[in-house]
């Protein structure tokens, strides 16, 4: 079976558990949403083999954008693989890895707020849609 590195440089590994089917990822954690910065191999998500329905799926998608538990209701997330790395932009922490060059910081102007999600994710924004995410 051919091999394809992920851009990150990461590792994936899959584990079998009692339930189905575990994937782990080692690698930088910066590439990474900000979850399971431990390094080594960290739980990224787990499946079955089992049949999936339509009405299961989006049962699952409209609790991830409704339910109050769910951190994609109260925190704008964007991320995005890039050809030598990975971007993203929790709330109003921007995170970008390029090779071995990491750059962190907070964006506190909701003008770079703007140009950012458009450059570099591909959305564009109007002035009233970032007010109404209350990043600033």
């Amino acid at each position: 079976m051919p091999r394809q590195p992920p851009p990150d440089g990461a590792r994936f590994r899959l584990e079998a558990t009692e339930q189905g089917w575990m994937l782990l990822r080692d690698g930088d954690p910066m590439t990474t949403d900000g979850r399971g910065e431990t390094g080594g191999f960290q739980p990224q998500y787990s499946f079955t083999l089992a049949q999936v329905f339509d009405a299961d799926l989006a049962m699952s998608n409209h609790w991830t954008s409704t339910a109050p538990s769910s951190r994609f209701t109260h925190t704008p997330i964007a991320s995005i693989v890039l050809p030598n790395g990975f971007a993203s932009l929790i709330g109003r922490n921007y995170r970008r890895r390029s090779g071995a060059d990491t750059t962190v910081g907070e964006i506190t102007d909701p003008r770079v707020y703007r140009i950012r999600m458009s450059l570099l994710f591909g959305i564009d924004l109007s002035v009233e849609d970032v007010a109404a995410l209350g990043l600033f």
